[in-house]
């Protein structure tokens, strides 16, 4: 552990690179920087991206990931990790067996699917992140289509069910995102209370929604490793995202979904 002292949170985020800097690891250091923690990274996968897509996606070695995680936790007193795209059941297998025994907190993004609808996680990748990694979070934050393949055939129509039954299957928190519907209603259940919580906005017409999730999930890391109750914490940065929409950018072509403006400092 190093000598210096601490004088902000520490919020290790777990993700992938985000070429155009909107989503992924760029984001997430904006995120948590902005919220006055400090931000320590492990990247997963490099990709290459704009906002006409996705174009290349290569995973870090095991071995590399592994030895970012465990150098940065021997190192720094980190008060709440971030998981966000893991692409592969390697990557995967790796960051369970460096963290299946810590009492950190840990938010997980179950990043599947682009906004430009593009596959970020390996098909064959999804069973090992339902039976491996879920079950080491204390909230998931899924958006509706991610939820809709964590439950597969158990899908209802009825969301606050499919909230609840997420929460079953992994033990943990959920933060089911509503963003895809014409009104968001996110939907947060936690488990140790069995209470259930409601997050109501209007939605924004704007396309400049890329990075959405990763931003959410690296709020609620931060205000989590700051001290704030679940709860708190998710009202906080539901409350992040929207002013960042009402802020967000008009950059690139447009061809998918364009990216926020970050830098507005939480308070």
């Amino acid at each position: 552990m190093s000598n210096i002292e601490k004088k902000n949170p520490i919020v290790l985020s777990i993700a992938g690179s985000d070429s155009s800097g909107g989503a992924g690891i760029q984001a997430d250091i904006k995120t948590i920087t902005t919220h006055g923690c400090y931000a320590a990274t492990t990247i997963t996968c490099v990709t290459s991206q704009n906002s006409h897509g996705i174009f290349d996606i290569v995973p870090i070695p095991t071995s590399n990931i592994i030895s970012q995680i465990e150098t940065t936790l021997q190192d720094y007193e980190v008060d709440a990790i971030k998981i966000g795209m893991v692409y592969d059941s390697d990557i995967i297998g790796a960051i369970v067996e460096v963290l299946k025994d810590t009492d950190i907190p840990i938010v997980i993004d179950p990043v599947m699917v682009a906004s430009s609808s593009q596959s970020l996680t390996q098909q064959k990748a999804i069973d090992s992140m339902k039976k491996k990694l879920l079950p080491l979070a204390t909230i998931i934050t899924p958006n509706i289509p991610e939820a809709k393949i964590l439950l597969g055939s158990r899908w209802v129509e009825n969301l606050k069910v499919n909230a609840w039954n997420l929460a079953r299957d992994f033990g943990c928190n959920v933060l089911l995102k509503t963003g895809h519907l014409s009104r968001i209603e996110d939907i947060l259940v936690e488990v140790q209370t069995e209470t259930l919580s409601l997050f109501a906005f209007n939605k924004l017409e704007t396309t400049n929604t890329h990075g959405t999730g990763c931003t959410l999930s690296a709020a609620i890391a931060s205000e989590i490793a700051k001290g704030n109750p679940l709860k708190e914490a998710v009202n906080l940065s539901t409350k992040y995202i929207h002013e960042l929409l009402k802020a967000s950018m008009n950059m690139g072509d447009h061809i998918f979904n364009g990216p926020m403006y970050h830098c507005i400092v939480n308070g």
